[in-house]
């Protein structure tokens, strides 16, 4: 429990901190100019850069959703569990109005106010269908593709392009539409528009679940999951080594039972001088439907536990990595013992998995 209301205080805080730009940039572009067109370019261009900044910066911790649909979406694809999903939601929503209502404090406006901005239109709906239905599509797409790197810049990239190409200037957001009803000002929505936004973005959402599953490209490639307790060490060691002897030519994942907060710098140093990187890894948990999708479940060492699950395709296995002790030197010595040991079975694993 604790965990989970780490997250979510992640994700109250990147909420906040993205409405509080939106509306803030949105105040400040028209306060520097009349001419609205010069104010959507402060509001689009000062959101973009926050967006992909906080994705950087919270998504170790949360995964930096920052948005109902995006949770509810990893909730359908069971990448998330249901309590954890609800106090997502409850968070990006509280953190959306606090946002709106600093964004008014900090240009000296009354806190709270109810914008009276009704943006309800055939066009801004279907508007907001397409932005919504192109962020869960750029996220899903991306994370099947394991190109999970690329996408604070990407999402950062299609909300700045839909500023400008949908009619609804794309909040594709139901927390961030809450949160804008409470500032009367450039970025505000009046309360009796945000349902029909809000619906209108659910469609999108379902609509993009569609796009990334007829996007998702055939995978004739063996997969294998390595699992340890933290996913800080063994199992995110394993995972490179393997990545970077198989190449694309094994689909290659790590996972936790009980995620730690930050990989091991022995570890990241240890895959690094047999040439395997870990950059851009983190911590992750791993649901057990997930398990569906691989050919082979390594477990390393003895105290992670997992149990099979009906329909899996692929099999379990435990490695039982050495433990070294301060008897053969430093932490990064006795890292090197249990590297050396994960990268024969590596060896013995792709040879197993690649034979024809």
């Amino acid at each position: 429990m604790a965990k989970t209301l780490s997250k979510a205080a992640a994700e109250f805080a990147g909420t906040a901190l993205l409405v509080c730009v939106v509306v803030g940039s949105g105040i400040m572009g028209s306060n520097l100019s009349p001419d609205s067109g010069v104010a959507l370019l402060i509001n689009a261009f000062s959101t973009i850069f926050a967006l992909a900044l906080l994705i950087l910066l919270l998504g170790p911790i949360s995964g930096a959703h920052f948005n109902p649909v995006v949770s509810l979406v990893q909730l359908f694809s069971r990448n998330q569990k249901p309590l954890e999903v609800f106090f997502y939601i409850v968070a990006q929503v509280a953190g959306a109005i606090t946002g709106a209502v600093l964004a008014n404090v900090m240009f000296d406006l009354s806190a709270v106010q109810v914008s009276g901005h009704d943006r309800v239109s055939l066009g801004t709906l279907v508007g907001e269908v397409l932005a919504t239905a192109g962020l869960i599509a750029v996220i899903g797409i991306l994370s099947n593709r394991d190109q999970a790197k690329l996408i604070p810049v990407a999402v950062a990239a299609w909300i700045g392009s839909a500023y400008f190409f949908t009619s609804s200037t794309s909040f594709a957001n139901p927390a961030v539409t809450i949160g804008r009803v409470f500032s009367d000002t450039f970025a505000g929505i009046a309360p009796a528009s945000v349902l029909p936004y809000i619906a209108a973005q659910l469609i999108g959402a379902a609509l993009g679940v569609l796009v990334v599953k007829g996007c998702r490209m055939p995978n004739n490639h063996p997969a294998v999951l390595f699992v340890c307790v933290h996913n800080a060490g063994k199992s995110q060691m394993a995972a490179a080594l393997m990545r970077a002897k198989a190449g694309d030519s094994i689909t290659v994942l790590s996972g936790g039972t009980h995620p730690g907060g930050s990989l091991n710098a022995e570890a990241k140093t240890a895959a690094q001088e047999l040439g395997a990187s870990m950059e851009g890894e983190h911590p992750k948990e791993i649901a057990d439907e997930v398990f569906m999708n691989f050919d082979r479940i390594v477990i390393l060492g003895n105290e992670a536990k997992l149990t099979a699950i009906d329909g899996m395709r692929g099999t379990i296995e435990t490695w039982l990595t050495p433990e070294p002790g301060p008897e053969v030197g430093d932490k990064l010595a006795q890292t090197r013992i249990v590297r050396d040991d994960i990268a024969r079975r590596i060896d013995d694993l792709y040879n197993e998995l690649t034979e024809n």
